[in-house]
């Protein structure tokens, strides 16, 4: 049964406050983590590795990894382990698998997923569902499989990526 992906991306505003401490939720949709210390979980390179790195895990369904790496930028002292470990973490990421993860999409490690070049605007930047792609196509069209609904084509996601001594990590998203 074919689901609305504003019923799709409503779950994933709602459930990925589980995956770290602090939820924004005025005005438009938004998820993100608060800045920290960088951790062993974050990625090195520029916030293309970090989206690259943050996509595979969610597709390849290692939902623990994937929390891991947003976690990276979660305050010092914050429970990792039991924040990544919690229902509403591993429901999200298992919604934003189900949008992406589509019959016929060659997934990681078989199918690679790309990022176009991404601008930083000091130590934030962001980067939108048409930018990054899986198997040749992107994140957008793939939500949009399967999906009914007014409006379905312009609902859109836009990571959001902090940098952190150096190290860039998904920090969260927003929808739009």
């Amino acid at each position: 049964m074919a689901r609305p992906a504003v019923l799709v991306l409503s779950v994933l505003a709602l459930g990925l406050a589980g995956c770290g401490s602090r939820t924004d939720v005025l005005g438009p949709p938004s998820v993100s983590l608060p800045p920290a210390a960088p951790s062993s979980a974050a990625p090195a390179g520029g916030p293309e590795e970090a989206v690259t790195q943050w996509v595979t895990a969610v597709l390849q369904e290692d939902y623990q990894k994937a929390c891991k790496l947003m976690a990276a930028s979660a305050p010092p002292g914050t429970d990792v382990e039991k924040e990544c470990s919690s229902g509403d973490a591993r429901s999200t990421l298992s919604s934003m698998h189900e949008a992406w993860a589509k019959p016929g999409i060659k997934l990681p490690p078989q199918g690679q997923v790309e990022v176009a070049k991404t601008a930083p605007s000091g130590d934030t930047a962001t980067v939108s569902d048409d930018a990054v792609s899986v198997d040749g196509h992107t994140l957008h069209d793939l939500m949009l499989i399967g999906a009914s609904g007014d409006g379905v084509s312009g609902v859109h996601i836009t990571l959001k990526l902090e940098r952190h001594d150096g190290t860039w990590a998904v920090s969260g998203f927003d929808l739009g």
